[in-house]
């Protein structure tokens, strides 16, 4: 995981320290996707980052994402047969998800 102005510290210690669920966007464009002001998806970083996060147990939370980033999120976490969670301000909820 890359020092994103927040945490420089690898997601194996951030499990290893009790972490089992994370927000992968916000409003704006990270290195791992985009958000609900955005239109682009996931990122290569942001699928590598989803398949360790899923290996690991990591409950993925899809709030925040625009609609891109949301089915690929949802593609991914599907294909590999795990939950997935909105925990707030999930524009596009279970219709969509099916």
């Amino acid at each position: 995981m890359k020092n994103n102005g927040y945490i420089s510290i690898s997601l194996d210690e951030l499990y290893n320290e009790g972490l089992r669920s994370i927000v992968l966007v916000w409003n704006t464009e990270n290195q791992y996707g985009s958000g609900s002001r955005t239109n682009k998806g996931l990122t290569k970083e942001g699928i590598d980052f989803l398949n360790k996060a899923i290996d690991l147990g990591i409950g993925i939370d899809l709030s925040h994402a625009n609609i891109n980033t949301f089915y690929g999120m949802i593609e991914l976490i599907n294909r590999c047969n795990r939950p997935w969670l909105y925990g707030r301000a999930c524009r596009y909820g279970d219709k969509h998800a099916q």
